[in-house]
């Protein structure tokens, strides 16, 4: 089996499912669910079936919903049968996927930083910031009045003064090894 087809396969039953979810079953335990992923076995036999819930708050309702899915496994598969036309249908394995808590966490954790990044900007005195400001300004104008031979000759220059200073350091390993 090619992957392309394995994969469409993956998308008919993700997109299935998901519809068949929302419109007939009628579970209450089954609320605002949501059918992230499906990925197939390249033989058609099984397919993983990742499910999130707004509703689900605590690992036990996780579990809960996913042992519910389980259960109506068979119903589902037989829907799912109904509206295609391959020889057999993959039986349906589910999965709580976490990636939207975990989405939300990493988010939280990058307002955070992100807060804390402005509150020691805040922290600093307006003559610190001024400070910076204009010394960032100076070195945007200096850059700015140099020609291009200038910049060119400076970074040569820079360049000489590192590799004579690299060289000079070998020197006083090889004499203090000595």
């Amino acid at each position: 089996m090619t992957p392309d087809r394995a994969q469409r396969v993956a998308d008919f039953v993700r997109t299935e499912l998901a519809d068949i979810i929302q419109r007939d079953m009628r579970d209450p335990r089954v609320t605002m669910l949501s059918v992230t992923d499906a990925r197939v076995s390249r033989d058609l036999a099984f397919a993983d079936i990742y499910v999130s819930s707004l509703a689900v708050a605590d690992e036990a309702g996780r579990r809960q919903l996913v042992e519910v899915l389980g259960r109506a496994g068979g119903f589902l598969r037989s829907a799912i049968a109904k509206r295609q036309r391959w020889r057999t249908t993959p039986r349906l394995r589910f999965h709580y996927d976490d990636s939207l808590a975990e989405g939300a966490r990493l988010d939280a954790l990058i307002d955070q930083a992100i807060e804390a990044d402005d509150d020691a900007t805040a922290k600093r005195s307006p003559r610190e910031s001024a400070a910076r400001i204009l010394q960032e300004e100076q070195a945007d104008d200096a850059t700015a009045k140099r020609s291009p031979r200038e910049s060119a000759a400076r970074i040569l220059l820079e360049d000489d003064a590192a590799t004579a200073g690299q060289q000079a350091g070998a020197r006083d390993d090889v004499v203090g090894t000595g």
